[in-house]
Order: C-alpha cells, then structure tokens, then sequence
C-alpha cells in the first residue's frame, strides 16, 4: 500500500509529539542526577581509551565521549537528547552553561527553557544557543530540534515548537521552526580541508532533515540498576 508524502510527514510529526511529549516533565536536576537510556548499548571513552559500557539506564557520565549502537535517551534538568545509532557525543555540565559535543551522527534535543547558555560544539564550528522562544503549548511547551554532523556539513535545525537565537562566528541568527543552519566544507583548491577546521558558508536553510527516531522501550523501562562494564 503506497503512503503519501503528506501522510508520511504527519507520521514524523506525530512520532515527534508522542516520543517527546513526556520530556516536559520529570526532568533530572543538572548533571548530578541526569541518566542516559541506551537501546543497545554505549561505549564510554576517556581520550582515545575504552572505559566502559552500558546497556541500561545509567547516571550520565558527565564529559566523556559516548558511543551509541542503537539510539540512546538523555534526560536532564528542561533537556532531553536522542543520539541517534553510530553517533559519536559528549555532554558537559558548567555553572552557566551546558555544552553538547557532536563528534559525528545526530543527536535531537527538546527544550523545555533555557536557564543557562547551552553550546553545540562540533569538529566544524559552535553553536551557542541564547534564547528560546516557545510557540503557544500545543505540544507540551517544547523546542525541538537536531544537530547533524557528517564529514561534509555540520548542521543545527529547529524542527517545531519555536525559534532559537544562536550565536555563530558570523554573528547572531534566529532559526524559526522548519529551518537548519548549515555549516558547508571550506575546501582549498587543491581538495583539502582548511587547515585548523573546516568552518565555511553560513547558510539559514528550509527544510529540517529527517524525522526523530522510535526509542521504544527506552522512557518505559522501568528497571532498577545498570549493565556497566569497567
């Protein structure tokens, strides 16, 4: 049976809602009681050395770099993030500010308010979330949005709820719902990368990419503990 293209972009809309909707409330408190939610599993590197593995819901660990096989939940204080399969990342708590490190893959977030600054560092560049503006609360009062990172373009998009105000090195921009920041390759003539990042043209783009992923069992799973390898 075919499925329209107007039906199957109601179909992401509605699994946006649904698998987000609960990140409005019973959020952790800052880092200390943050917890990540594995699908599969997630590997925990600190610099280049394997340092240990979860397969269920854990106590984030704050500044390491995570490696998710299947996707993987994180509920913090008005913030939860969906790192998709293959994604490479790192959440980092401060004073003033929380910090995202996207490495390489995708990781979605919901925002419930921005009480403090809240930086989205990648290879390419950073973006450094100022302000959040919620529509009206038809979908539980939420910002949503994504950061993608490949070897060709880093990206940041808003896909409903609001608009946020980032601040890039080419200066402030407003991303409304619907609309991505793209960071493009700056390649040297001879095909190379530029040295000391790959930082290029800013462009303000139509069209979020893709659709959240279907985390399952992750926000049902009750159990008490978790599966960790040192």
């Amino acid at each position: 049976m075919k499925i329209s293209i107007k039906g199957k972009l109601i179909f992401k809309t509605t699994l946006i809602i649904a698998i987000l909707a609960f990140a409005a409330t019973g959020f952790s408190s800052g880092l200390d009681n943050a917890r990540i939610m594995p699908t599969g599993k997630v590997t925990m590197f600190q610099g280049d050395q394997k340092v240990g593995e979860f397969s269920k819901e854990a106590p984030l660990p704050g500044g390491s770099l995570l490696a998710c096989e299947g996707n993987c939940g994180i509920k913090m204080d008005n913030l939860y993030l969906v790192a998709t399969d293959g994604s490479l990342f790192s959440v980092t708590a401060k004073p003033d500010m929380r910090e995202l490190y996207v490495k390489e893959g995708k990781v979605f977030f919901a925002l419930s308010s921005l009480p403090q600054s809240l930086v989205f560092r990648t290879p390419d560049g950073v973006f450094t979330a100022q302000q959040v503006m919620l529509e009206a609360s038809t979908n539980g009062g939420l910002l949503k949005g994504y950061v993608s990172v490949t070897p060709e373009t880093t990206e940041l998009g808003i896909i409903e709820g609001g608009s946020m105000l980032i601040s890039t090195v080419e200066g402030e921009k407003m991303v409304p719902a619907g609309k991505r920041i793209l960071l493009a390759q700056a390649v040297l003539g001879g095909g190379a990368a530029s040295e000391g990042g790959r930082l290029g043209t800013l462009l303000l783009l139509g069209g979020t990419a893709g659709g959240i992923p279907v985390l399952g069992n992750i926000v049902e799973d009750d159990d008490e503990g978790s599966d960790f390898t040192p």
